[in-house]
């Protein structure tokens, strides 16, 4: 449980882990008392961790920024008035986990202001923080680490399961299709430790990082530091194990979306089968098929994200008009092969960031112009030695861009016009095409032969005088 850094206070009868990554015990905590019921384990959970959950409010909001006049009274970074990016995004779970015993409502609002706080401050297009070690600010030359992005989407998961906020639904999958492949290869066999909004180079260089080294860019096995190559594969996983939830009353909940099938037992104790098909998050139509063995009366609860403003939903037949931003529940006696059609009618939408910048988000999807790149293979000092007796796709690939990247959009960001170009979805859906991958089974690179599943034109304009930030 401790990290590098962290301490422990003892006293006569136990020891206590002071940093907040101690709260971790909260999540097993729960689950261990979920199976067994055993009576002991709340006081346990409020002996070990209450400690650490006492004032999340000011400690969501009250630590550096990369302006010193932002946050008050915090003049540094690092140390015990820093927050790293890492312990912030394990603890966005925490006070929602003590509110369940607690049921202090401060506890819960905490987590929703503190997103609402760091998204002010550092936060990025994609749905993460900027971090590259600790917490830098709101300009997108800095970065974040893929440890952060993971762990967020794990923590918002269990926040989303506890109190159904559907904005941490929302999230999960604006970083899981956003933050997570912007910064893993197609193939994922590389990986960067920290990165960038607007990023064009791919290169071992001295970046504005406030903790990491300057391998910190590069796509490969272990730059900077090993511990994002450990995390790496775990958002799939967890994104896949938390698609569907029971509810507290024997029906399920469509909590994050995507093709899939669940088997679960509903209402009197019914074997369900449902399978979700859908080309989400690359279109905006969701079927969901429901197999029984008799009717059988049930509720379903479909999450209608925030952004979903115009979603509608056909239920053998009957048309509903959801409200965005909540969990709708649909609660009848289901008939074996009743099918229900979630319309969410994506339309593109526009963000004003930082400098007056635009991003285009269609969905839970940001779009980024489309450049050519140029994939060199190069050595770094963080390498290993590997002796495997098998090909292996580890490598530290440098990139460079082969076509303009300096584009302004000439768009109305009220009212984007734009034409949208779709293609059949493949077994890499984030690689472009001629982007090198190491493919299952293979011995060695090849470049990529399909599209993108989904391509936004718009109309944009070079500006010549824009260059590279510290160029």
């Amino acid at each position: 449980i401790l990290h590098y850094g962290d301490s422990v206070r003892t006293s006569d009868d136990q020891t206590v882990f002071v940093p907040v990554r101690a709260a971790m015990l909260l999540g097993f905590s729960w689950w261990y008392y979920n199976q067994s019921g055993e009576a002991d384990v709340l006081p346990l959970i409020g002996r070990v961790v209450q400690s650490d959950v006492d004032d999340w409010t000011s400690y969501f909001s009250n630590f550096p920024n990369e302006d010193d006049t932002a946050r008050p009274g915090y003049p540094l970074y690092g140390g015990d008035e820093g927050r790293q990016g890492v312990d912030l995004t394990q603890a966005i779970e925490y006070p929602i986990g003590y509110y369940l015993m607690a049921r202090d409502q401060n506890f819960k609002n905490s987590v929703s202001l503190g997103i609402s706080y760091l998204d002010t401050y550092d936060g990025q297009v994609g749905g993460r923080w900027n971090a590259d070690e600790y917490l830098s600010g709101i300009k997108p030359t800095q970065g974040t680490e893929l440890c952060d992005v993971e762990e967020l989407i794990y923590s918002l998961t269990k926040d989303f399961e506890a109190v159904g906020d559907v904005t941490f639904a929302d999230r999960v999958e604006k970083l899981m299709f956003n933050a997570f492949p912007a910064t893993c290869t197609a193939d994922m066999w590389s990986h960067q430790y920290d990165q960038q909004a607007n990023q064009v180079l791919v290169s071992v260089a001295g970046r504005p990082w406030h903790g990491d080294d300057d391998t910190s860019s590069i796509l490969g096995f272990t730059p900077n530091f090993p511990c994002c190559l450990a995390n790496m594969h775990l958002p799939f996983p967890t994104y896949v194990e938390n698609m569907w939830m029971a509810s507290n009353d024997k029906g399920l909940v469509a909590a994050l979306y995507g093709p899939c099938e669940v088997k679960a037992k509903v209402g009197n104790n019914i074997d369900a089968d449902i399978t979700e098909t859908t080309g989400y998050p690359f279109s905006d139509v969701i079927v969901f098929t429901v197999n029984l063995p008799a009717a059988s009366a049930f509720p379903i609860y479909f999450r209608i994200p925030a952004w979903a403003t115009s979603a509608q939903l056909t239920v053998a037949g009957t048309i509903l008009n959801p409200s965005a931003g909540l969990v709708c529940q649909v609660s009848r006696t289901w008939q074996p092969g009743d099918v229900i059609t979630l319309y969410l009618n994506n339309q593109v939408q526009t963000e004003t960031r930082y400098n007056n910048a635009a991003s285009v988000t269609w969905g839970p999807l940001d779009f980024a112009l489309r450049i050519g790149e140029s994939f060199t293979s190069i050595s770094i000092n963080e390498d290993q030695p590997l002796t495997p007796s098998f090909p292996t796709g580890v490598v530290n690939w440098q990139i460079t861009p082969t076509t303009p990247w300096n584009y302004a959009l000439v768009i109305d960001r009220n009212n984007p016009q734009y034409t949208v170009v779709t293609n059949v979805i493949s077994q890499m859906p984030f690689a472009q095409i001629g982007e090198p991958v190491f493919l299952p089974g293979a011995t060695n690179y090849t470049p990529w032969s399909q599209d993108v599943p989904m391509v936004l034109k718009m109309r944009a304009r070079l500006v010549s005088n824009w260059g590279m930030n510290g160029a």
